[in-house]
């Protein structure tokens, strides 16, 4: 079991891999290329989610994004939405409500209630020592990746691929985990724009 702070983006929400590229382009990969190719996958991915300030995938089987919180208030906002189902809490660092928990302190829909974008307690936890980040609610999200934004990230992918910037160079810094590449916004595709007006979460 893997959990994932809620505050820091993820990529591989897309499922897209290099083999998807070289399709796209109809055109065979080196392994360098693969290994670029690889790169700005998850660096483009990366930058969509930082700019629509969400994660964009579920965290996966029997994981979980985790935020932690001052105690003593009823509602909580989460940063991820649409929260598909809270399955742990925890206070004083001591679980209060685990999903299938036969021994919860706290219980759904009834001491607490989960909506799309935030969770209510019907009476406030209190911390028992020191409410400052005594509360932590692990939770996931729905599904939310369509097909739009997958086809962006391939159609930007093989954009910056084929530019003269990128195309048949070897970049050695680039690594699974991303490029180390930012985006002006004037190198930004009106397509990439449009995505991340459509996906990203007004906040206050």
């Amino acid at each position: 079991m893997t959990d994932y702070n809620g505050k820091l983006y993820r990529s591989g929400y897309t499922g897209l891999v290099h083999g998807d590229i070289a399709k796209f382009l109809h055109k065979t990969l080196t392994t360098d290329e693969q290994t670029v190719v690889t790169g700005l996958i998850a660096s483009i991915e990366k930058h969509i989610a930082r700019q629509c300030e969400r994660n964009l995938a579920p965290a996966g089987s029997s994981n979980a994004y985790y935020e932690t919180f001052d105690a003593g208030y009823n509602q909580y906002d989460l940063y991820n939405l649409p929260v598909k189902e809270v399955t742990k809490i925890t206070l004083d660092g001591n679980s209060v409500y685990v999903k299938g928990g036969g021994s919860n302190t706290l219980d759904l829909n009834t001491d607490f209630f989960v909506y799309p974008g935030y969770i209510e307690f019907d009476t406030a936890p209190e911390s028992a020592t020191d409410n400052r980040q005594a509360l932590k609610i692990y939770y996931e999200i729905e599904t939310i990746a369509d097909e739009d934004l997958v086809l962006a990230v391939k159609q930007w992918v093989s954009d910056i691929f084929l530019s003269s910037e990128y195309a048949g160079k070897s970049m050695t810094s680039v690594g699974v985990q991303g490029a180390n590449m930012s985006f002006s916004p004037d190198s930004i595709p009106s397509y990439i724009k449009l995505v991340i007006e459509n996906y990203r979460v007004p906040r206050l």
